[in-house]
């Protein structure tokens, strides 16, 4: 039963019409291609299926390299594909004739009065592909997605075939034939579970193929990439090419939105690559039912991609998989480098930010951001597409708030979220701790400046929230260092710069008004004090944080009376207001 995912049945070929047809035999050539070592060049099957195409509507060249599911044959295969009712037997001259011979020569015997059968055609009267086929001794077969009937005796339609030909000229008497039926297509089918799976279209069920992947709405924009990231899909698709091996299971890791899921996709968009991909949007979906039909799916080659996959779903995929040898290659995709990724079952893949050059290629190309404000908005996404197209997208239809969340991938919440819900504690307590972290342009967290975050702590997040311990502090800290939210040595800072900046508006909008900032900006060190003015300059993005320059400055702020303007300090950050 837990086949039957990949199985496909006579009835489901059968709404199939011609060129939904051709392109599941197209995406079959390819994969099996990809097994048998036959160049993909050497696979010819039009995207038009309605132009002329001299009797076939594909041509293999090519020697098979290794063993294969029997679909294609040297040193030339070429295929006749139809669709619906289509009486092909032993019996049917007339259809046998169809297959064959060019239209004009049919029309030709109709006019003389002849019969199908009779010896009216010669060699030339063969479709010229057709012909080319035979004379090349390639093997010629037809796929009949509409038809199952079974013939009196076996292989009599193809005998007919055979004799057909020899009325014409003896030298086709043994011409390699081949009539494959809805049951034997089925059979073939099983071989390619991606194929099946894009003809059975399940709603809802937990893997899908590279098209419907593809059709997801983050995943439609121009694709941009640098050298680095070419680097990378080429390497991916030549470990992925390989056969010779044993087990390949590539982790690719990353920052949220530096583009890895889109870079897996174009990766293996690759004609011989496409029709073996199976997709899980997160671990979670590669349940026992997906495991099992994996196993079942007996001789079928699938590369398995596992989104949102953390070690321990990614240590079971080896565990499940890794005894099947070369079939089955894994790419599992997660934000959080851990140590273990490090190990021989893996090939670590880390993603690289994209440069500014081509993130500013994104923000103008593709939405017409001015080119005089580009390279600072390009600044800000320090190399992530995903923010570049959120920033950019928000620019043209929301150019008063451009650092808004998406409405799709929710680009803010997956940098704090990762391996927890949106409407979690654990959430809240992180973004809390990250966007009061915001309020300062960087922050001592090294053995010697450790006290810089403890400032944060004190006068900050414990009058937020009192239930927040020291401990639960620093372990978000460290938890968001480690997903390289945080990035730097001895003083850490947020990163993407439009994430930090994202923050900050949100800690202004969500707790401004709860805080007293004339008695925390005295209280802070001369140090932190600066890296908080620092950020003023982003005071116009919130009514609140406006306000809280007002206040400052206002009669009872800071400044009320002056003492601490002539100092030092009181100068510096009054410059900063």
């Amino acid at each position: 039963m837990l086949q039957s995912f990949f199985d496909v049945t006579p009835v489901e070929l059968d709404q199939l019409g011609s060129e939904p047809a051709v392109a599941v035999l197209r995406e079959m050539l390819w994969a099996e291609a990809n097994t048998l070592g036959v160049p993909i060049s050497q696979v010819d099957v039009p995207f038009a299926v309605t132009t002329s195409d001299g009797g076939i509507d594909a041509i293999v060249n090519g020697t098979p390299q290794r063993l294969g599911n029997g679909l294609i044959f040297a040193p030339r295969t070429t295929y006749q594909v139809k669709a619906g009712a289509f009486s092909l037997n032993a019996t049917s001259l007339g259809i046998i004739e169809e297959l064959l011979i060019s239209p004009s020569a049919i029309t030709a015997r109709k006019a003389n009065g002849r019969k199908p059968g009779d010896t009216f055609h010669t060699a030339d009267h063969i479709s010229p592909r057709v012909r080319a086929c035979f004379d090349a001794g390639g093997t010629f077969v037809v796929m009949l997605f509409g038809n199952d009937s079974i013939d009196t005796e076996e292989d009599a339609t193809e005998g007919a075939i055979r004799d057909f030909l020899a009325k014409i000229d003896a030298k086709y008497a043994a011409a390699p034939i081949k009539v494959w039926r809805q049951s034997r297509i089925c059979g073939l089918l099983r071989a390619f579970p991606a194929v099946s799976l894009q003809i059975k279209n399940l709603p809802g069920f937990q893997l899908v193929t590279h098209s419907q992947w593809a059709e997801r709405y983050d995943l439609r924009q121009e694709f941009v990439a640098a050298p680095d990231q070419q680097t990378v899909i080429d390497n991916l698709r030549t470990a992925l090419r390989d056969n010779s091996g044993g087990p390949l299971h590539v982790r690719v890791i990353g920052e949220p939105g530096i583009g890895k899921t889109r870079l897996v996709l174009e990766t293996l968009r690759a004609d011989d690559l496409k029709p073996l991909v199976l997709y899980a949007d997160r671990g979670t979906k590669v349940d026992g039912s997906v495991i099992s039909a994996i196993y079942n799916a007996k001789s079928a080659r699938i590369i398995l991609v596992v989104d949102e996959c953390n070690p321990e779903i990614r240590s079971d995929l080896v565990r499940n998989f890794a005894s099947l040898g070369a079939r089955v290659k894994i790419i599992s995709i997660y934000q959080d480098r851990d140590h273990t990724d490090d190990a021989s079952e893996y090939r670590l893949s880390v993603m690289p930010p994209l440069p500014t050059a081509e993130i500013e290629t994104i923000l103008r190309a593709t939405y017409d951001v001015d080119p005089a404000h580009v390279s600072g908005w390009a600044t800000l996404c320090e190399g992530s597409p995903r923010v570049a197209h959120v920033i950019g997208q928000n620019l043209r239809e929301h150019p008063e708030d451009p650092l808004r969340s998406d409405g799709t991938a929710q680009i803010w919440n997956r940098f704090l979220a990762a391996d927890v819900g949106r409407d979690t504690d654990d959430y809240r307590i992180r973004h809390l701790v990250i966007s009061s972290l915001a309020l300062f342009k960087k922050f001592g967290f090294g053995p010697l400046v450790r006290t810089q975050a403890l400032e944060v702590y004190d006068l900050i997040v414990v009058k937020l929230d009192g239930g927040i311990s020291k401990a639960r502090f620093f372990k978000v800290i460290e938890q968001m260092a480690a997903r390289k939210v945080l990035q730097g040595d001895h003083f850490l800072y947020i990163t993407p710069r439009a994430l930090h900046i994202k923050l900050w508006i949100d800690w202004w909008n969500e707790h401004g008004a709860s805080i007293n900032v004339n008695e925390i900006i005295p209280a802070l060190t001369p140090q932190m004090r600066r890296w908080f003015a620092e950020m003023i300059e982003y005071a116009e993005a919130t009514q609140v944080s406006k306000r809280m320059v007002e206040n400052l400055l206002g009669p009872g702020g800071l400044y009320k009376d002056s003492e601490w303007l002539n100092t030092r300090e009181g100068g510096r950050f009054f410059l900063s207001l």
